[in-house]
Protein backbone atom coordinates (compact mmCIF):
# COMPACT_ATOMS: atom_id res chain seq x y z
CA UNK A 1 0.00 0.00 0.00
CA UNK A 2 2.47 2.32 0.93
CA UNK A 3 4.53 1.63 -2.51
CA UNK A 4 1.29 2.34 -4.46
CA UNK A 5 1.05 5.72 -2.68
CA UNK A 6 4.79 6.34 -3.32
CA UNK A 7 4.11 5.69 -6.85
CA UNK A 8 1.39 7.61 -7.34
CA UNK A 9 2.77 10.08 -5.91
CA UNK A 10 5.87 10.13 -8.03
CA UNK A 11 3.66 10.44 -11.41
CA UNK A 12 2.19 13.18 -9.47
CA UNK A 13 5.05 15.06 -9.06
CA UNK A 14 7.03 14.09 -12.47
CA UNK A 15 5.12 16.43 -14.81
CA UNK A 16 5.78 19.24 -12.24
CA UNK A 17 9.51 18.28 -11.80
CA UNK A 18 10.15 18.05 -16.01
CA UNK A 19 8.27 21.69 -16.33
CA UNK A 20 10.48 22.46 -13.52
CA UNK A 21 13.75 21.28 -15.24
CA UNK A 22 12.34 22.47 -18.68
CA UNK A 23 11.66 26.43 -17.51
CA UNK A 24 15.47 26.05 -15.39
CA UNK A 25 17.51 25.12 -18.72
CA UNK A 26 15.08 27.31 -20.47
CA UNK A 27 16.44 30.36 -18.18
CA UNK A 28 19.84 29.00 -18.72
CA UNK A 29 20.26 29.15 -22.00
CA UNK A 30 18.42 32.24 -22.03
CA UNK A 31 21.05 34.35 -20.28
CA UNK A 32 23.71 32.01 -21.29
Amino acid sequence: MKSLSSLSLLLFSSPFLFFYFSHFTLLFYYFY
